[in-house]
């Protein structure tokens, strides 16, 4: 969604790293639901849960297919952009600009990513994501698709900061902690439950613009991704697609060289 995933300087020079900027702020939907400044960390999540759509629409949904395009801060990059998770710790994105498609995948505990030019089969690049990086994706993935569910399951821990003060609005913050290094750090005003930023443990801080329903599911529109309080790339979804049939094989590690244009299954 990250991708949060993931532009630092360039989407042309992309890395997992990088990759991640983009998915990470994709996870950080858009919450609003009115909560007394007392209410529990419990509270505050069946609120959320409930503002995006309730938990009999949010435990349904096994797959999310995202189209849009992207645009880095001073416009030297933009391009299309394409992102998939499904359930349990599968996801894909893929960033086109120009003639090059750059793709990060994960499928459960191998995950990979790659550089490929459709004009030039021959111009190609296969990286296996390490150990950290899996970790990282694997968390993301289970963000995007559990909408704050399932965190005992898979033994993470959310920490209850207290009120503290978010651009002049006094706010709650909850630490969504999966594992000692990755994190979300999410401020809900506490007059109104409105989400006023999210920071991951990256220093990235995400904000939201704009909404999108889908099948009753509540998304952003625009997810604008900032380092210190600079924007550092925009993301704005075209069209959410939920429930589709994506297959295995989308996510799985290729054959060290690109796929035939027709031998690869894409939704």
């Amino acid at each position: 969604m990250n991708f949060a995933l993931f532009i630092r300087i360039s989407i042309t020079t992309i890395k997992p790293a990088m990759n991640r900027l983009i998915v990470f702020s994709i996870s950080t939907i858009l919450l609003a639901t009115s909560l007394p400044a007392d209410s529990t960390v419990e509270e505050v999540i069946a609120s959320a849960r409930q503002h995006l759509g309730g938990d009999e629409v949010l435990n349904a949904v096994h797959t999310i297919h995202f189209k849009g395009k992207y645009t880095s801060a001073n416009k030297n990059s933009e391009g299309a952009i394409e992102i998939l998770f499904k359930k349990p710790y599968q996801q894909r994105m893929d960033v086109s600009e120009g003639n090059t498609i750059l793709t990060t995948a994960l499928d459960n505990y191998e995950g990979w990513n790659r550089r490929f030019s459709p004009s030039n089969p021959n111009s190609w690049n296969l990286e296996i994501l390490n150990a950290a990086d899996l970790k990282r994706m694997r968390a993301n993935t289970h963000d995007n698709l559990n909408f704050f569910a399932g965190f005992d399951k898979i033994r993470g821990k959310i920490i209850d900061k207290g009120v503290q003060t978010k651009d002049g609005r006094e706010a709650r913050v909850l630490v969504f902690h999966y594992g000692a290094e990755i994190y979300y750090e999410r401020y809900f005003d506490v007059k109104t439950g409105d989400l006023i930023s999210t920071l991951n443990d990256q220093g990235l801080e995400i904000r939201e613009v704009g909404q999108m329903v889908v099948d009753g599911v509540r998304f952003p529109q625009k997810v604008i991704s900032l380092i210190d309080g600079e924007i550092v790339n925009t993301v704005e979804f075209t069209e959410i697609i939920l429930n589709e049939e994506l297959d295995d094989s989308y996510f799985e590690l290729p054959n060290f060289a690109p796929p035939k244009r027709t031998g690869e299954k894409k939704p």
